[in-house]
């Protein structure tokens, strides 16, 4: 694996071996106030877009079609990324590295690697492996 140059521009798609897209999934959380968390779908739309910056650190942030950054947080040890940032934090940014054509995500603060998690039937995307493996591996595409 190698350190890759981010895609920016009219935005991306992320797409997992199954043929699901990521997007903000709409979720109760017990007694909290709903929240985007990024999950997978079949049906590409508008929502399955991402926008990548750049940082000087060689790191990168990801915002969702909204402009919300992604960032990752700590519930029950299981550290799902969110879209509900609307300024950055040290948890919105991530090491981006290329994998054949597919990237890979590594949560700069933990060093934790972007996963696909499943909970109850739903397939969300969550930093949580110390070990990339095939499920953290995405395939970019353009979003025309």
């Amino acid at each position: 694996m190698s350190s890759a140059a981010p895609i920016t521009g009219l935005g991306v798609s992320f797409k997992f071996e199954d043929d699901t897209y990521m997007r903000p999934l709409q979720i109760e959380v017990g007694f909290e106030v709903s929240c985007k968390t990024i999950g997978f779908v079949k049906e590409k739309d508008e929502s399955c877009r991402f926008y990548v910056e750049n940082l000087d650190n060689g790191r990168v942030r990801l915002k969702d079609h909204n402009l919300l950054y992604l960032r990752h947080t700590d519930r029950d040890g299981k550290f799902p990324v969110l879209a509900r940032q609307k300024t950055p934090g040290e948890t919105c940014e991530f090491k981006l590295f290329n994998k054949n054509e597919k990237v890979l995500f590594q949560a700069a603060d933990t060093d934790l690697w972007l996963s696909r998690y499943t909970k109850a039937g739903v397939t969300y995307l969550s930093a949580i492996k110390t070990v990339a493996d095939k499920q953290c591996e995405f395939l970019p595409e353009l979003f025309l």
